[in-house]
């Protein structure tokens, strides 16, 4: 007993510590604590069987082994599954697939449970060495690699959410997702080919922690209402970047005020939405977006020229209109000795010369907030 808390201690710091962690993270990402919890107790139970079917195997146990190594089938599919649940934030694919794809994957090594019946061996069956001291050997069917087809495919789906991350840009978090996907195809790797034991339930824990802390990290980065980045964030990103802002693209939205009082603040939580989706959708591979408060957006751009800078404005604009709102502009372009703020403060004046030619053209009262 002493050498499985000995070989898992790691897991039972990585446990402890993340336990504490979601538990204090709990009413701000309830969510990804629960994934969190679950994907730690998955890892526990996994080393358990682990433990036990090495002991089975030593002791040629059969129903003992038999049963470990199917908990070791069945279970770790459910945490990758429980992974891409914090990873897939619009649930691409219902959840009925999941559950139905484990459900079978479960069924295909129940036929292992039946021990010495011929049909168990569709999927695997022990037998016992005659060797002195006797040991388990297994004997593998045809269906013995379906778990191992769907983690596979499970794997498959996290990295197509990294890709599709990277078209939402988001990179960073499709950075992290690709980085967790690696380490855990490498733990599969290293085991199937019998280079390492017990190491996918270390790196699954691992995983599970990285991309927590970074989720976590993000939330506080980002805007809760539109997921794009945060006031706050603008000045850490401006002081790190401030040499290399090309130009700067400032917005708000028409109307919003007027939105709010006739049709309540739900609908213009929804117009800042869709404005957000829009410049999502819209921006350049250097460019990073920011709510800076209320209908005041802004994109600070690293390399992009004033032609580029003016299609991007251009196809929010398009995109902003297709949804049913208005917003005004202010484009400014990097000149020489000129640092961010006064980038933003041209690009300031000329929103608000936009912003009054939008009233005058609709012959709208402004009403200041």
């Amino acid at each position: 007993m002493s050498s499985y808390f000995v070989t898992n201690f790691p897991i039972f710091c990585i446990c402890i510590a993340m336990g504490i962690v979601s538990f204090s993270h709990f009413k701000t990402n309830k969510k990804n604590s629960i994934y969190v919890f679950a994907i730690l107790s998955l890892c526990l139970i996994l080393s358990v069987t682990v433990y036990l079917d090495i002991y089975a195997d030593q002791h040629a146990n059969i129903l003992l082994g038999t049963w470990m190594t199917y908990l070791g089938y069945v279970i770790r599919p459910v945490c990758i599954y429980f992974f891409i649940r914090m990873a897939d934030r619009d649930r691409l694919l219902p959840t009925w697939i999941f559950y139905a794809t484990m459900g079978l994957n479960a069924l295909l090594y129940a036929p292992a449970l039946f021990v010495g019946m011929e049909f168990a061996k569709v999927a695997y069956q022990y037998i016992v060495s005659g060797d002195t001291p006797a040991e388990l050997l297994m004997v593998r069917g045809p269906l013995n690699y379906s778990s191992h087809i769907l983690s596979a495919l499970y794997l498959a789906y996290t990295i197509f959410i990294s890709f599709r991350l990277i078209s939402m840009k988001h990179r960073d978090d499709a950075l992290v997702v690709l980085i967790c996907a690696a380490f855990v195809v490498t733990a599969v790797v290293l085991e199937a080919t019998q280079l390492a034991v017990n190491l996918l339930n270390f790196i699954i824990a691992i995983s599970c922690v990285f991309y927590f802390f970074f989720v976590n990290r993000d939330v506080d980065r980002r805007d809760a209402l539109t997921q794009l980045y945060n006031r706050k964030t603008y000045y850490e990103d401006v002081a790190r970047n401030m040499a290399r802002v090309a130009g700067v693209i400032l917005f708000d939205m028409n109307g919003l005020k007027q939105l709010n009082d006739n049709q309540g603040h739900e609908e213009g939580d929804k117009a800042i939405r869709a404005i957000s989706q829009a410049v999502l959708c819209s921006l350049l591979k250097d460019m990073s977006a920011y709510r800076m408060g209320g209908d005041e957006f802004l994109i600070l751009s690293l390399h992009s020229g004033e032609k580029e800078l003016l299609h991007v404005a251009q196809d929010i604009q398009k995109k902003v209109d297709e949804a049913g709102y208005s917003v005004s502009f202010g484009i400014a372009y990097h000149q020489e000795k000129e640092d961010v703020d006064t980038l933003v403060k041209r690009a300031e004046i000329e929103m608000y010369k936009d912003k009054s030619e939008y009233y005058r053209t609709h012959h709208i009262e402004r009403r200041r907030r």
